[in-house]
């Protein structure tokens, strides 16, 4: 019988040297992970530094253009003024050919959608002006765009690459800038792209998104301007859009009628309040059921509504104007006065004026705004009773203005005579600038010159519906820019 021997010494080394094998190779796995996650979180560290330095060159690069772009708009904005000036002669050469009964030489000039303006009525020359403005502002966007383009923008950013941190080699750079109109708001937008770099190799690109709002070069100041001439006060005294329409029972409420009755204050007193209403009248005196060679205003409440009155012999003889309340009166002609006490709330606009009694005016306004005979010399007049004194008072809330540019001094009455004085806040307000020995010199609140004859009708409470001013059209440059950055990580 065979007998075997058992040994175990030898599968102890061995068993060892296997658990040697095993714990080497997890260590050896272990460092390799833990290697492997610190370079990955050392990627991690080195691309979020790349993202904030692009970040900074973001910030950096846009300001740098949005102020680039302010400059260039100081550059752009004479070339609106060039079309608009182009804007302005075209349309002022179009109305002189429509009221000369001439075609139109600049019909081609015009944009094309408002072109169907030239052949309508005057009043829509003003439709055609608002045309093309608009037209002209729709295009400052793209034009302006092109001018950033055309300037070369780009070449005038600071394209260096800025270091953010030596150690870590740190920097950042702009890339490229593109430019683009959004078709729905016309805003222009800037793309500006930037890279974030480490060592010149690990780069991060964003882009900003710089939305300029619609950009308003053409703020326009189209407002007629009024200026004197002969034909402007000939215009003052015109009753606005007078189509020659009679007055009616019930009375209407706007436009302009012509009374022929001989109750025109019970007439205005029908007449609803806050009406926009003009009368005309061409015998006043009958009018108010008075006759010419016994004329009396004394007593009569005008409504606040205006009169225009266009006598037949040129003048209006108004008898006694005592206790005349809320009259408003355009005169064209010369108004020939006794005397005016006691009266309230009245503007009477006149031609020439002469008062042959005491007139104490309170609350009351007359304007003089003179005439010119055929060989355009002046013959209105300002006349009052120079014997005696205090015989015209300008009195509280009172004011009496004259057109000095039609006004023969030499057979009006002097102010500087004592049958002329002040009381109260009354004011006496010349136009234009001028000195005559008949004339007050300038005194704060009380004795006025003014050189400006929109100013002066308008302190004189004169209507200039019916003046065809002159259009000044400027442009008006508010050097504001709605600038908004939007950041895209993913460009």
């Amino acid at each position: 019988m065979k007998k075997i021997l058992l040994n175990n010494n030898g599968y102890a080394l061995l068993i060892t040297l296997l658990l040697v094998v095993f714990f080497f190779a997890l260590s050896t796995m272990f460092i390799s992970s833990s290697l492997s996650h610190s370079r990955q979180e050392q990627t991690v560290d080195n691309s979020n530094q790349t993202v904030v330095a692009a970040e900074m060159g973001i910030q950096y690069y846009t300001t740098n253009v949005e102020n680039l772009v302010a400059l260039e708009a100081k550059q752009f904005t004479p070339t609106v003024q060039i079309a608009l000036d182009e804007i302005k002669t075209r349309f002022n050469i179009s109305m002189a050919e429509y009221y000369d009964g001439r075609p139109f030489s600049k019909s081609n000039e015009f944009y094309s959608v408002c072109r169907p303006f030239l052949f309508t009525t005057p009043p829509q020359f003003v439709e055609l002006l608002d045309c093309e403005i608009d037209e002209l502002k729709k295009l400052q966007p793209r034009k302006f765009m092109d001018h950033l383009i055309a300037a070369n923008l780009a070449s005038k950013v600071n394209l260096t690459e800025r270091i953010v941190d030596d150690e870590k080699d740190l920097s950042y750079k702009i890339s490229n800038i593109e430019f683009e109109i959004t078709p729905a708001d016309n805003d222009i937008v800037i793309d500006i792209y930037v890279e974030g770099l480490m060592s010149s190799q690990l780069t991060r690109k964003l882009r900003s998104e710089l939305n300029i709002g619609s950009p308003d070069f053409l703020s326009v100041n189209k407002t007629p301007i009024i200026s004197y001439s002969e034909e402007a006060v000939s215009d003052i005294f015109a009753p606005p859009n007078d189509t020659g329409i009679a007055c009616t029972e019930p009375p209407s409420t706007t436009g302009t009628c012509t009374y022929t009755g001989t109750n025109l204050e019970a007439y205005l007193a029908s007449i609803p309040a806050d009406s926009e209403i003009v009368i005309k009248v061409v015998d006043y005196c009958k009018a108010i059921g008075k006759d010419s060679s016994n004329c009396n205003f004394s007593n009569f409440d005008g409504q606040d509504i205006p009169i225009y009155i266009k006598p037949p012999s040129g003048i209006v003889e108004a008898g006694n104007a005592n206790s005349l309340e809320d009259s408003i009166l355009y005169i064209d002609g010369f108004f020939d006065l006794n005397n005016m006490n006691q009266s309230s709330g009245n503007t009477i606009i006149t031609r020439s004026i002469q008062m042959h009694n005491g007139v104490n005016l309170t609350d009351t306004t007359i304007v003089v705004m003179g005439d010119l005979d055929i060989n355009k010399n002046k013959i209105g007049i300002v006349k009052w009773k120079e014997s005696g004194s205090n015989n015209l008072i300008i009195g509280q809330d009172s004011k009496m203005c004259i057109n000095l540019n039609a006004i023969d001094l030499v057979n009006s009455a002097s102010f500087k005579d004592n049958s002329f004085s002040f009381d109260g806040n009354g004011k006496l307000i010349y136009y234009p600038r001028m000195t005559h020995d008949k004339l007050l010199p300038e005194s704060p609140n009380q004795v006025i010159y003014t050189d400006d004859f929109e100013d002066f009708l308008k302190q004189c409470s004169v209507s200039m519906a019916n003046i065809d001013g002159e259009y000044q059209m400027e442009y008006m440059e508010t050097g504001d820019f709605d600038f908004d950055a939007f950041v895209n990580y993913n460009p």
